[in-house]
């Protein structure tokens, strides 16, 4: 059984409010161009894409741009997680070497709202063994708010191959102030069930029909600053990204707050 846990330490009272707004997913294709379906994208909301390969670390595929018909000018890359592990990273004796999964995450803030828009992602490279698993989400902020913005200095990246001792992998967040969102991708393989605990996940995504990699996303909001997220995968290889929304903009610094704490756990299997 493989499990996946995402903690996510929490307090209150909230004074403010980001919510999610819509999902989608997306088996990607191994032609380059993979598209989200009819979105509803309104001005000033924040929209996040999580893409995961598997044989990410032999053939390299990764997101060169992401475009939509809302009329934003780009998406913003806010990092990747690849192995840097020779039994994943195609120099491994002796040969085949495993291929392993990799996730990164993209943003940007809505220009105009559109409610048929429809998100582009272009990959390479292309062909045998590079498609993609796509998760996009949509995230507003309701009240409270001085701003709303991404955290691009707070984007936590991780992973672990079962062969390079998968049993315990963790990230960590900070969030920087009270009411802010935390967003988590992940990516693992074998496909399996992942069931959310505790936080509420926005479903997930299995690329091609033998089920190599499978992409899930979850969130929950932060009612004090110097809120710690985990992220813990058991004896699977998996890949991931969490992602910080914030209340103002800029974000304040992080550590600050105070406040009970309690625990958010997600579990797959």
């Amino acid at each position: 059984m493989k499990k996946l846990i995402l903690f996510l330490l929490l307090a209150s009272p909230a004074f403010g409010g980001i919510a999610f707004v819509n999902s989608n997913q997306k088996v990607g294709g191994t032609t380059g161009t993979n598209g989200s379906g009819s979105l509803s994208m309104t001005a000033g909301n924040i929209e996040l894409v999580f893409a995961s390969f598997y044989d990410g670390a032999l053939h390299n595929p990764h997101v060169t741009g992401i475009s939509d018909t809302a009329g934003d000018a780009s998406y913003t890359f806010l990092g990747r997680f690849a192995f840097n592990d020779t039994n994943c990273n195609g120099t491994g004796n002796p040969t085949p070497v495993t291929a392993c999964v990799l996730t990164e995450v993209w943003y940007t803030t809505i220009a105009s709202t559109n409610a048929t828009a429809t998100i582009t992602v272009t990959t390479t490279p292309t062909g045998t063994g590079t498609s993609v698993a796509l998760h996009f989400d949509q995230y507003s902020c309701l009240t409270g708010c001085t701003g709303f913005t991404v955290n691009t200095s707070n984007v936590q990246l991780g992973g672990a191959a079962t062969s390079a001792g998968g049993s315990n992998g963790t990230l960590t967040i900070t969030t920087s102030d009270a009411n802010n969102f935390v967003v988590g991708g992940f990516g693992i393989h074998p496909a399996g069930t992942i069931t959310p605990v505790g936080c509420t996940g926005r479903g997930t995504t299995v690329s091609n029909s033998a089920g190599t990699v499978q992409l899930g996303e979850c969130d929950d909001t932060s009612a004090s600053a110097g809120t710690a997220t985990s992220v813990s995968f058991t004896t699977s290889m998996w890949a991931g990204a969490a992602v910080e929304l914030c209340t103002v903009n800029p974000c304040v610094t992080a550590g600050g707050g105070s406040g009970k704490i309690r625990h958010q756990v997600i579990t797959g299997f």
